[in-house]
């Protein structure tokens, strides 16, 4: 087996990053500019359903067994002991079961596919056309499920260089496809058509990546029943974590096309889309440092890992008060300027929005964390059950109080994840917290939603992208400007310890 050096952490996870970063700019543009073209060229009420019919989508992520996390902490682990064999064994047994998955997953798509206008109570005129796009975007969530184990293995084995590029590539081509179809006229097609594109052109360059990969580090793969088996058997906790990620995140449009219409499901998810933009950028933290910080692990350095730990959840829970709190801020005149009047909601379903968002970045962090340190079981219970009564009580309320029981029951939801997270995280690991200083952060962080709400409140008349930039960009500085000063020392202390030069 080849002797290589050991790789480094801080490369990989920034290298990690930029990629994300570069991913999320992408989604940005896709979100500025497709938004309004789909509106223009699919009816409001056709998109709402799509938007639904991909909530379906999402949801046969429930079949998958979640090993994905599993698989990148085993082989990181590994490799961050130099046991090239097992990383290498762990990656081989996974794809044998993540194969078997994609199959499964897309035979099931299309059996469903015949049921769905049906579930959706969608009229004969839009029926076959629905059914039609749903089942290219299953074939392209098939693929894309094989594309989280080859391009985990890029992540774990610290080179994500390859899948990063691939990413790229293949979003700005599935962009570009999309945009050229939606101008010929093609209208749907054009969504489902433009997401198959990208996944099989991600999927190319991880499949070479991992030959490469195998190839420069002179490994072999080796079929071993018992680490397949150790993935199926581990398999029904971590199941229920992506169970419960595919519900929360995908759940939302289906409920509001299921009880009030599909015509606010659209105008919901286009006012929810600038909270997933800020999202994608959270979780670059999430994404990043996954591979590292696992590979972090295996070298037995418990108080570099305690440390590296409270200063991610410091990271993303400052960068998260920023984003979100200028989102509450700004999202009423963007949403005018950007697609008209008619798609602004009221300002509290704004607030519930971010503040759902925000807790459930951070609760998808503090459970990543603990992934890395071998917790599986119960992050996976707690992430399954907090989907579950999220998604009970969204159905219990939103014929009571309409549209805002939605965010708001998610947001609440998820708050309580947090808390349960952290004592897990204290109790079990013994990793001890200050808690006057979370206490200072969380005041802070609500402080910095009543400033925003306040400023959203301000009618300033904007009327043009460059005065909207200009209000966008002061108030983002204000709430970084205010936030920053109040937490001085304890964002000195995280720059000093993983940014300065020493």
């Amino acid at each position: 087996m080849k002797n290589t050096p050991q790789p480094s952490r801080k490369k990989a996870t920034v290298l990690q990053a930029t990629g994300a970063y570069i991913n999320t700019g992408i989604t940005v543009i896709q979100g500025l500019l497709l938004i309004p073209l789909y509106l223009h060229y699919i009816d409001i009420s056709l998109y709402g359903l799509w938007l639904a019919s991909g909530g379906v989508v999402g949801m046969l992520g429930l079949v998958n067994l979640g090993i994905g996390n599993l698989m990148i902490q085993k082989i990181a682990k590994a490799y961050g002991k130099q046991d090239f064999y097992h990383a290498a064994a762990y990656f081989s047994n996974g794809i044998v079961v993540y194969i078997c998955l994609s199959a499964f997953v897309a035979a099931l798509g299309l059996v469903i596919s015949i049921w769905v206008p049906d579930l959706l109570k969608i009229n004969s005129n839009h029926a076959a056309l629905i059914r039609e796009c749903f089942q290219i975007a299953v074939i392209a969530l098939a693929i894309g499920i094989l594309n989280e184990c080859l391009g985990g293995f890029g992540q774990a084995m610290l080179k994500p260089l390859v899948p990063m590029a691939g990413r790229i590539f293949g979003r700005i081509a599935g962009l570009c496809i999309t945009v050229l179809l939606l101008l010929q006229g093609t209208g749907l097609w054009a969504l489902p058509i433009g997401l198959l594109i990208t996944e099989g052109i991600i999927f190319l360059f991880n499949t070479f990546n991992v030959i490469n990969l195998f190839k420069h580090l002179e490994m072999q793969a080796s079929f071993n029943r018992k680490i397949i088996m150790e993935y199926i058997k581990t398999s029904p906790a971590l199941m229920m974590a992506t169970a419960g990620n595919a519900i929360t995140n995908s759940v939302e449009p289906i409920l509001i096309t299921m009880f009030l219409n599909p015509h606010i499901t659209a105008i919901y998810m286009v006012n929810r889309k600038i909270a997933d933009i800020i999202s994608s950028l959270l979780n670059v933290f999430v994404g990043a440092t996954a591979g590292s910080f696992s590979h972090l692990v295996g070298s037995s350095n418990k108080d570099h890992v305690t440390n590296i730990m409270k200063s991610l959840l410091i990271l993303s829970f400052s960068i998260g008060v920023i984003g979100y709190a200028t989102y509450v801020a700004t999202s009423q005149a963007f949403v005018s300027l950007w697609v008209g009047e008619d798609f602004v909601i009221d300002q509290f379903t704004i607030l519930f929005i971010a503040l759902a968002a925000f807790s459930r970045a951070i609760r998808g962090l503090i459970g990543q964390l603990l992934f890395g340190l071998g917790d599986y079981i119960y992050t996976s219970k707690l992430v399954f059950y907090d989907s579950v009564i999220k998604t009970l009580l969204a159905t219990l309320l939103i014929n009571m109080v309409g549209l805002i029981a939605v965010p708001f029951t998610f947001a609440l939801v998820s708050l309580v994840a947090i808390l349960l997270l952290g004592i897990r995280m204290q109790k079990k690991w013994l990793i001890r917290f200050n808690i006057q200083k979370i206490a200072k952060f969380i005041m802070v962080g609500l402080l910095m939603f009543v400033v925003s709400m306040l400023i959203s409140h301000v009618k300033l008349n904007i009327s043009s992208w460059t005065h909207f930039s200009t209000i966008l960009i002061m108030t983002a500085l204000a709430i970084s400007l205010i936030y920053a000063l109040i937490n001085i020392d304890d964002l000195k202390e995280i720059h000093q310890k993983h940014f300065q030069r020493k």
